[in-house]
């Protein structure tokens, strides 16, 4: 199971699980830790098989066989949100393993591991590039795609890319988060929804 913060401590023996695949994950001894120990906190192993690692906490493990089987070690998952009929994807904390306090603080964990590698972030940001549904395109017409289905994928995939960026735009007047907002003349800024509803 994963590790808690608070038993981070130097003496302590260890499954450093390896990020890149696994492939040199073993045992070890804890010979440097900052405390209190925090999320991003660079935690230094001396490994069983020799050598020593720089480990992050969620790395760390009680044991090697007890990774939690509900996020795959990962401490946080996708669930499925739906609301007017549209089902859209969102990043929550693992409660099996509670590794992090809270659904912001996993989100937090998933910007920073983007953040710390470039090629998930070039990712991320290419898809951020694109064009959401409705959001005028280089020659001012709104964005449409053919299906339906291709709409409420790339919309979301649209919206979780750029919340990810720290480039999503929040809502005047619903406060919810989106993908982008519409300018009015009195200055506000509203979602495409929020529009549509001042028009009807």
């Amino acid at each position: 199971m994963k590790i808690k913060l608070l038993s981070i401590k130097p003496g302590k023996r260890v499954w450093w699980t390896d990020p890149d695949n696994g492939t040199c994950s073993g045992w070890g001894v804890i010979i440097e830790a900052q405390a209190p120990v925090q999320l991003d906190s660079v935690i230094t192993i001396n490994k069983e098989d020799g050598g020593c690692v720089e480990a992050l906490p969620q790395e760390l493990h009680e044991s090697n066989d007890g990774i939690c089987q509900a996020c795959d070690g990962k401490g946080w998952l996708f669930s499925v949100i739906e609301k007017d009929g549209f089902a859209r994807n969102e990043i929550e904390r693992c409660d099996a393993c509670e590794l992090y306090a809270n659904d912001q603080a996993a989100l937090e964990a998933v910007v920073e591991t983007a953040n710390s590698q470039p090629p998930l972030l070039q990712f991320v940001k290419r898809v951020s590039d694109l064009t959401h549904e409705g959001e005028p395109g280089d020659d001012g017409k709104p964005f449409d795609p053919a299906s339906e289905d291709v709409i409420a994928a790339l919309n979301q995939l649209i919206l979780e890319a750029r919340q990810l960026l720290g480039t999503a735009e929040k809502c005047d007047e619903c406060r919810e988060t989106v993908a982008y907002v519409i300018g009015c003349p009195d200055g506000t800024e509203i979602c495409q929804d929020c529009f549509d509803a001042g028009q009807d």
